[in-house]
């Protein structure tokens, strides 16, 4: 039985930002297609962060990250963001997924700063909205960014020292 070759690299990378081979039941056509349709969604994903920020953290430093992760909390999807944010995704899906489980709509909005469940410390927070098909949940689009320019119902929000109130305020992870 022959071995399938990995993708072909051009100047020594991967030939894509995928770190998922194609299935089995998928053709290559078809995982292309679909990872770099996934792919112009988080860069999309990306675009509309830098043109509605009201902060210039966000729209000239871009400290931010968007990834889109499956229904088990695998990131299959990732903007070339900041590092530290893009590593974190799967922890904090996985972590939105053990919280709620079952309880997890169509039309919610998740938003989470707990260092403990994935996150980067405090004044970071991510915000996840579930993706269904024919009421089967399939991914978890994300985006993280930190938090310390957006607005908060007083002013150091977003201080270490005092997380449960911000955590209170935005609905996020206990």
């Amino acid at each position: 039985m022959a071995e399938t070759a990995a993708p072909p690299a051009h100047n020594g990378v991967a030939a894509s930002r995928s770190p998922r081979a194609p299935s089995a039941s998928i053709d290559p056509v078809t995982h292309e297609i679909i990872q770099g349709k996934l792919l112009s969604v988080v860069d999309e994903m990306a675009i509309v962060m830098t043109k509605t920020s009201m902060s210039p953290v966000i729209y000239e430093v871009l400290d931010f990250a968007c990834g889109i992760c499956n229904a088990k909390g695998e990131l299959i999807a990732q903007t070339n963001g900041i590092t530290l944010f893009t590593g974190t995704f799967g922890a904090q899906i996985r972590s939105v997924i053990d919280r709620f489980g079952a309880a997890i709509f169509p039309s919610d909005v998740i938003v989470t700063n707990d260092p403990f469940r994935g996150g980067t410390h405090a004044c970071d927070f991510a915000i996840v909205r579930p993706v269904f098909a024919e009421s089967r949940l399939i991914a978890f689009p994300s985006t993280s960014r930190i938090g310390s320019t957006s607005a908060a119902p007083f002013p150091e929000a977003c201080r270490p020292m005092r997380p449960r109130s911000f955590r209170k305020a935005c609905g996020c992870l206990a």
